[in-house]
This record gives C-alpha cells, sequence and structure tokens, in this order.
C-alpha cells in the first residue's frame, strides 16, 4: 500500500493579515488536494484541538510531513520559524508569495539569507495546484547550500545572532560575552560584515546554544533583522539547540517561540537576564575559553 504523502501548510491568519483571499486560496486548494491528489494536505488550523498545545501539534505535523508549505506573502514571524524548523528536518519545501500583496516581493528580497531561494507565486487555488506540481521530488535545500553533514562538530559553547541597529543592549550583550569563559561566536556587525545562508546553518551547526536577539520595531531596519531571526532560531530548535530569544519590552512573542524568549527592559536587564539564564542552562563543553 503506497502511503500518500503529506502536506503541511503554514500561514499568516486572516484576521492578523487583514486579508482573507490567501487564506481562502489555501484552503481551497488543500480540499481539493485531499479529495483529487494522491496525497493528504493540512494546515496549522486544523491543529487547534482542545486541550493541546498549538506550538507543540505544528512542529509535530512538520516532522511528520513530506512538503512543508508556506506562504511568506507577509513574512510572518510564526511561519518562518516554522520553516526554520522545517529546513532543520530536510523537508521538501513548496514557498508561496502572492506579489499582488503591496511590497510582498520586496519585503522576501529583504531577508538576505532568503533573496536567492526560489518561491512560487500565486493568487487563488489554481496556482497553487499547478505550482505544486513542480515542487522537486526530493529535499535539495541543504544540498544546494551545501550541507551535506548535518552532525558538524560542536566547536563553540553559543553562536549569539546580533541585528544590524548595535543598540546599547546588543553592545553590552557582545561585551558581555566576550568577557565570559564560554566559547563564543559571534554574528555580530563588529565581527563578520555578511553571512551568507549556509554560514548561518553551518554556525548553529557548531555550537549547543544560540543566542538571538529581536530588536525594537521602531528601527528602520526591524522588518528584515526579526525575520531573520526567527527562521534562525526555528533551524536552532529543529536541531536541538538550546534557544533563547532575547527582547526588548514591550515585544508580543509569535506563539511557535513564546516560551524561549524573555523580555528585558534596558541594557542592564538584558545582561542580568541573560546571565541568569546562562547560568541555568549553559555548560561549557569545549576545551577552551573565551570568545572567537
Amino acid at each position: 500500500m503506497v502511503t500518500a504523502v503529506k502536506i503541511f501548510f503554514a500561514y499568516q491568519s486572516a484576521s492578523k493579515s487583514g486579508m482573507v483571499d490567501n487564506v481562502d486560496a489555501i484552503k481551497d486548494a488543500i480540499s481539493s488536494i485531499n479529495r483529487e491528489y494522491s496525497y493528504y494536505a493540512q494546515s496549522w488550523e486544523d491543529l487547534r484541538h482542545n486541550g493541546r498545545i498549538l506550538v507543540n501539534a505544528v512542529l509535530e505535523a512538520i516532522d511528520e510531513c513530506d512538503v512543508f508549505a508556506c506562504d511568506l506573502t507577509f513574512m510572518n514571524h510564526n511561519v518562518l520559524f516554522e520553516l526554520g524548523y522545517a529546513i532543520s528536518k530536510n523537508k521538501r519545501l513548496f514557498l508561496l508569495l502572492n506579489e499582488n500583496v503591496t511590497d510582498a516581493s520586496r519585503n522576501y528580497a529583504k531577508i538576505d539569507i532568503l533573496k536567492t531561494v526560489v518561491y512560487s507565486t500565486f493568487v487563488n487555488s489554481r496556482d497553487i495546484l499547478h505550482e505544486l506540481e513542480k515542487v522537486p521530488p526530493e529535499p535539495n535545500l541543504l544540498d544546494d547550500l551545501m550541507i551535506s553533514n548535518r552532525n558538524i562538530s560542536i566547536l563553540h559553547d553559543i553562536f549569539y545572532i546580533s541585528n544590524a541597529t548595535n543598540s546599547q543592549s546588543e553592545l553590552d550583550t557582545y561585551e558581555y560575552l566576550r568577557r565570559s569563559t564560554y566559547h563564543v561566536m559571534f554574528d555580530a556587525s563588529s565581527e563578520v560584515e555578511y553571512r551568507p545562508f549556509a554560514k548561518y546553518l553551518e554556525s548553529i551547526l557548531s555550537a549547543n546554544n544560540v543566542v538571538v536577539h529581536i530588536t525594537n520595531s521602531y528601527y528602520s531596519s526591524s522588518f528584515e533583522e526579526n525575520a531573520k531571526a526567527s527562521l534562525l532560531a526555528g533551524f536552532a530548535c529543529g536541531m536541538d539547540r538550546n534557544v533563547l530569544i532575547l527582547a526588548p519590552h514591550p515585544y508580543t512573542a509569535p506563539i511557535d517561540y513564546a516560551d524561549i524568549m524573555i523580555m528585558y527592559q534596558n541594557a542592564n536587564d538584558c545582561t542580568s537576564k541573560l546571565h541568569e539564564w546562562l547560568e541555568k542552562y549553559v555548560h561549557p563543553v569545549t576545551g577552551s575559553t573565551g570568545a572567537t
């Protein structure tokens, strides 16, 4: 008996985007897939069962699916986290974008680690079904990125992913980790000007712990920085790394990573809470100490 190919669809809810067209198109496509194709499709909304933690159900569904499909029109942080998780599990990817939505393609291109990854365009369910036929029969993103061996040696205690704002809290976090006895690799602008997608993933794989810094929404680069942070955090979680997301107060945490996020009031509070987390969860395993 041939097992049906399982497809999981992730997308931003209509209530949050204020646009029902994308959701209607995806739901109609799911109905057609289950009715007319030798596939089994479901969405995150199908998993909202009484008494269950939604994010757990979503990640389990991604574990079990063959194809991870996601609508990136609005670059939703939950969706990006789930995409990162799906990449870590080496799933076949089906990326969708409604280019008729204002700034959708421009916003996608702003995410430097994604801008070279090809997506499919859609407006309605017919487009989705047509593009589905083009999804490769085997996972290939990690191969394209030449990450063939996902068991990269652990060389660092911590990989710290900063952002482009260089705020005081980021500077203090950077200096705190610099002075620590942990073996730390940095993604700060003072350390590296540009890190390609493959290098981010390899850096995550080479560390036991990943600290990701979210930036304030009033910074001009916050959209792309926080989108990238969400995707990388999802990949790190999928690879079973110990992940901490630092976010300035107030910040509305996406449900997918609310449990691994700490909000801080100011720079001192940031380093204080980071110190507490490190003392509780991080145990150096490398032979040397200090930052790299």
